[in-house]
């Protein structure tokens, strides 16, 4: 029956009875990701996505999901983002995994999700790069003032 479907589907926290968003995040919840640190990440990445707990973003662009084991528990606090799971996941990391999100939904023409968030990780690349060329070309310096003497 409907009712026996219904009280199955919603069960389970894995089925969903809305489309999923494009981009999935967990954090894992376990105790030894708990004592390790996940709160502080699971708070940093609740608000760079403006959500209150577990859920989809207003855009659709991120579900957001608690897990209670990830299964790297020696690497905690763990993280997956797109199924991809991240070890000793700092906040810095979660933000930065966050932002490569958005600039692939960019890169991928997939509107505005993200957009300001993509836009942050440019600048970052942009001024990585700009102080790697300004680092290589103070090291070309010092070796040309050495081999002057």
């Amino acid at each position: 029956s409907t009712n026996e479907v219904w009280g199955v589907a919603s069960f389970y926290p894995n089925f969903r009875f809305t489309p999923p968003a494009r981009h999935t995040i967990e954090v894992c919840w376990g105790p030894t990701c708990h004592v390790l640190g996940a709160q502080a990440v699971l708070r940093g990445v609740m608000e760079r996505l403006g959500l209150d707990g577990e859920g989809d973003t207003d855009d659709g662009a991120v579900t957001l999901k608690l897990n209670t084991c990830l299964g790297v528990c020696p690497h905690g606090p763990a993280t997956s983002f797109d199924h991809e799971i991240v070890g000793r996941t700092t906040l810095e990391t979660a933000l930065r995994r966050i932002g490569l999100l958005a600039a692939s939904d960019v890169e991928e023409g997939r509107g505005e999700a993200f957009e300001a968030e993509a836009e942050r990780v440019k600048a970052e690349r942009e001024a990585r790069a700009a102080a790697r060329a300004a680092d290589d070309a103070d090291a070309a310096d010092a070796d040309g003032t050495a081999s002057d003497e």
